[in-house]
């Protein structure tokens, strides 16, 4: 795979444009009539591949052309409902085949896959909304933005809340200074993401091709905890819970207060870890950002797992009142000010300033950032138009990027110093293989 150059001015320059969320996309994406029907293929249709499928099809004016899935059971929902449509379990044979009919691709893959599905749709000039996270690895994440500003191409992670009227409130609230100075966060995430027993060996379930299942990294015999969301615990195809919810907690206040790239990434507490190839079952990570101009240094705390009753009770917290519970567990967020803090859930919904005293005090604030609606509407409308999207592929890389290191803390267990500007480790050399990864022959790109 063709290496980036990792320079101080290119990095910069990529930190500066992601930190403005939009990069106003309009300058750079290519689009099509307004009044077109845009043919969309789906790499992956299974699973949250189908939810999207279903909030898709809905649409009037969009056309459901193809979709790609290794797993004709778990894919089975969308095949039923839209019979129509063209079925692949190949998606490099999808892009051959359908190359000029495509105008865009959704990937709702594995991690592993992220990076070659996006990749090859975007080097045939198509534009792609991606599920989160971005990618595998942190140098999959730089080539993906670098290719799609190239491309001048419409794109969009998923993670849906930077598209929020709550995240918009809270980057208002930022802005307009009414917490005072802030120097920290606390995420807070209990949903079981580490394995407790090691795959074991097992027959290839009926309908599922195994060798396009692991696509990408290098071949092994089926085991258990593999497909139909069964990877999720494991590191060879999955960043853990910091990896795959951390682009949900971190991008809101990250991007409200630009904090770019962190300067250390600490594992500050984790319990027992039973499988070696997964992650310990709770973590505490502690990640250092320093000052930006007038702005004090940040430590943004991630508290993950078994280990989400000891996260400290926020000052601003009247007596009596509940963090929030969102979903199927406790999942949330502070952002702690010297005068007041704000508590919300993991997509930044139902942002809340505490202690309430002070949101009726602040009120409602004049509107001066952009709204960006549906995150799949705002996706399709940056294809036809042009427009900004919440959530772009710069952007998406730089918060990817963030979550994936400290998956690589955690699988370290040390403290790490981060050059984003070389991409590098200084003080942990060991640990810059985490950084990228070689793909399978007829997979690299």
């Amino acid at each position: 795979m063709e290496r980036i150059r990792h320079t101080r001015r290119n990095f910069l320059k990529r930190c500066a444009a992601a930190a403005t969320g939009s990069l106003a996309a309009s300058a750079y994406l290519s689009a099509g009539s307004p009044n077109e029907r845009l043919n969309l293929a789906f790499v992956g249709a299974g699973g949250r591949g189908h939810s999207l499928i279903q909030s898709l099809g809905r649409l009037r004016d969009i056309n459901l052309l193809a979709f790609s899935d290794v797993d004709d059971t778990y894919a089975g929902g969308s095949y039923e409902a839209f019979p129509q449509v063209r079925r692949y379990r190949d998606y490099r044979r999808m892009y051959d085949e359908l190359e000029r009919q495509i105008d865009a691709v959704v990937v709702a893959t594995p991690d592993h896959h992220h990076y070659p599905a996006s990749m090859m749709a975007l080097r045939r000039g198509k534009h792609v909304y991606c599920e989160k996270p971005l990618t595998y690895t942190v140098e999959q994440a730089r080539r993906l933005a670098e290719v799609a500003r190239e491309k001048k191409l419409a794109t969009q992670m998923g993670n849906q809340g930077n598209s929020s009227e709550s995240t918009r409130l809270i980057r208002e609230w930022i802005k307009a200074g009414v917490l005072g100075e802030i120097r920290e966060i606390h995420h807070w995430n209990d949903y079981p993401m580490a394995a407790h027993q090691p795959r074991q060996p097992a027959p290839i379930p009926p309908g599922v091709d195994w060798d396009l299942w692991l696509g990408p990294v290098a071949f092994r015999p089926f085991t258990t905890g593999t497909i139909r969301m069964g990877w999720h615990p494991y590191s060879d195809i999955c960043n853990g819970l910091i990896g795959n919810w951390g682009t949900h907690h971190i991008s809101g206040a990250w991007w409200a207060l630009d904090l770019g790239a962190p300067r250390t990434i600490e594992v500050v507490k984790q319990t027992e870890w039973p499988v070696k190839e997964s992650y310990p079952l709770g973590f505490v990570l502690n990640y250092a950002f320093p000052a930006r101009g007038a702005r004090p240094e940040v430590a943004m705390y991630f508290h993950g797992g078994t280990l989400v009753a000891q996260m400290p009770r926020p000052r601003h917290l009247e007596a009596g009142r509940k963090l929030n519970e969102a979903m199927d567990g406790p999942k949330g967020q502070v952002i702690v000010g010297t005068e007041a803090s704000i508590m919300a859930g993991p997509w930044c919904d139902g942002a809340r300033i505490i202690p309430e005293s002070k949101m009726q005090e602040v009120g409602r604030l004049p509107k001066t950032l952009e709204s960006y609606g549906d995150h799949l509407e705002s996706w399709l409308k940056a294809c036809r138009e042009g427009t900004p999207t919440a959530s772009n592929f710069s952007f998406a890389a730089a918060v990817t990027e963030v979550a994936l290191l400290g998956s690589i803390a955690l699988r370290h267990g040390k403290r790490l110093e981060w050059d984003a500007a070389k991409m590098c480790f200084p003080n942990e050399p060991a640990a810059d293989q985490c950084l990228r990864v070689e793909l399978r022959k007829g997979w690299d790109i």
